[in-house]
């Protein structure tokens, strides 16, 4: 284990104990990096700053700096068995505020392959160095139940997450946003002793909850005509179905599913009694006819193209349009029963594809574009959020081999550790992290009737906020 010694820490001697930690990586090595300090994110980019490092009143104080994505990335290319990065970046005071884009906090930032990275605070937000000016404690907030909640035979996963349920509420008491990040790609759990083992099943402490809350996950892997088989769906959806579990929900997985199999789950989903609904597809998708389309593996793409056919046929298209009216069936609503708020997560692009028909695979009753409007005459598509992982005409983000997770759903993760904010500040947060994660290449967009961005889809957790709210009162 290589240490710098506490006090005055200068870059040099940061940069010296760095080189000498990296030099002792290998491929049967745990590494576990862990910085206290302050930090600093200009124009997205993130940094440490070491006792040496003057006010900030230009770039050239930066040159005392160290980014830590030149860290992380040394850490990276040593590839040791499993690479743990664990900043608590606290409040920093040597910024002057006449330093061009620069922000308080850290922005997000896309983990190396391999890589787990846990922030303190969340995107722009700052981490607390104490409750309060007479707070005993020698640790700041985040740091003091990181330790508390360290043991070797858990998952790092599992530790933040209940150092995460720690810090939430306690911040809140004291009129705080503190909303610890989690950046994981991890091809595996990893343990904070470094071994390897079977992660445990049981559920820790929590600081929001999706109780109540129903969800169908579509992850499609083999994309239809090349033969690819894409990285990342098949692993962002158990990843979801793990953290949306814990938290409350009720949640149904379709592996590469038929389209009317899949549209049959969310009509089950649908009938039943659920306080929110939300549907997440992972995979290709396009825009066609203004409807945001996921793109399904089907055996008669082949045969079409084999037909000389231009365009993917209907049943490899499902559009936002289907998975509402698969929700929301004609015998709920002939019932007369308010459906429940839905809330669609699609991770695709926006672009038009070349492959795109010429006539639509669907009722295109709902375009994009109409969304934002009130549908007086369509109750079934009143109460409905669209979160598109891009902005029109743009493609998503290559789907990289070397990572594990998508940006989208990276910052879907981490938004839903933040109980009780609405739709609206959702996307939001997402946008601002897919910006960072993707060098601002990839943009997601928001379409909502003008009932559904005030919905809060994640609620604080109870048992958990008590004591925030006892605070609040006295």
């Amino acid at each position: 284990m290589i240490e710098v010694a506490e006090g005055v820490v200068d870059t040099d001697a940061v940069l010296d104990g760095f080189q000498a930690f990296v030099s002792q990586l290998d491929q049967e090595t745990a590494a576990f990096v862990f910085m206290a300090g302050h930090g600093i994110q200009v124009e997205g980019r993130n940094y440490f700053l070491p006792a040496n490092v003057p006010v900030l009143k230009d770039r050239d104080a930066l040159a005392y700096a160290l980014p830590i994505d030149n860290l992380l990335s040394s850490v990276a290319r040593a590839t040791p068995a499993q690479s743990i990065f664990v900043l608590d970046a606290c409040r920093n005071s040597a910024i002057d505020k006449t330093l061009e884009g620069a922000g308080r906090g850290m922005a997000s930032t896309q983990a190396p392959g391999g890589c787990f990275i846990a922030y303190s605070a969340g995107s722009g937000e700052y981490a607390l160095d104490r409750l309060t000016d007479d707070d005993p404690e020698p640790n700041g907030l985040f740091t003091r139940h990181l330790v508390a909640e360290l043991q070797a035979e858990r998952t790092i996963y599992d530790v933040i997450a209940a150092t995460r349920a720690r810090v939430i509420p306690e911040a809140e008491a004291v009129g705080h946003a503190q909303h610890p990040a989690i950046y994981d790609q991890a091809r595996r759990a990893y343990f904070v002793d470094g071994l390897p083992r079977r992660a445990s099943e049981e559920q820790g402490p929590r600081a929001a909850s999706i109780e109540g809350v129903g969800v169908v996950i579509a992850a499609c892997d083999r994309y239809p005509c090349s033969g690819d088989t894409l990285a990342w769906p098949k692993r962002d959806a158990a990843r979801l179905e793990r953290v949306m579990r814990e938290m409350g929900a009720t949640v149904a997985v379709a592996a590469n599913p038929e389209k009317q199999d899949l549209l049959d789950i969310c009509r089950t989903m649908g009938e039943a009694e659920m306080r929110h609904l939300c549907f997440i597809w992972l995979g290709k998708g396009q825009l066609q006819e203004m409807q945001a389309c996921g793109i399904m593996e089907n055996a008669g793409c082949g045969a079409a193209l084999l037909a000389g056919k231009s365009g993917l046929p209907a049943a490899s298209l499902v559009s936002h349009s289907d998975v509402i009216k698969a929700f929301r069936p004609e015998s709920l609503m002939d019932d007369g029963r308010k459906p429940a708020p839905l809330s669609l997560f699609l991770d695709i692009g926006l672009e038009r594809e070349p492959l795109a028909l010429s006539t639509g695979p669907h009722d295109a009753e709902l375009p994009l574009s109409d969304l934002p409007n009130d549908f007086l005459t369509k109750p079934r598509f009143h109460d409905v959020s669209l979160l598109a992982a891009t902005e029109f005409s743009q493609g998503k983000q290559a789907d990289a081999k070397a990572q594990a997770s998508s940006p989208f759903v990276t910052a879907l993760v981490n938004a839903l550790g933040r109980p009780g904010i609405r739709m609206v500040e959702v996307a939001r947060l997402m946008q601002q992290e897919v910006l960072n994660l993707t060098d601002n290449a990839q943009s997601p967009r928001l379409f909502a009737t003008r009932d559904a961005g005030s919905r809060i889809m994640v609620e604080a957790n109870l048992s958990q906020s008590g004591r925030a709210g006892e605070a609040k009162s006295a």
